[in-house]
């Protein structure tokens, strides 16, 4: 897999897991909301971290 692959899987999954936070605090589940947040902040982490070295 091609580093431009799995950057496009992670924004994929960001974008998802922002659509679930903001459906899960559409509905109430504040609690959901609030993780699909943190994991999307860490995907996004995981796309703009520092390089190494």
């Amino acid at each position: 897999m091609t580093s431009d692959t799995k950057e496009k899987r992670l924004w994929l999954l960001a974008k998802r897991a922002g659509d679930l936070s903001v459906a899960a605090y559409h509905g109430g589940n504040r609690d959901k909301a609030i993780w699909f947040n943190e994991k999307r902040k860490r995907i996004l982490w995981l796309i703009y971290r520092p390089s190494k070295g």
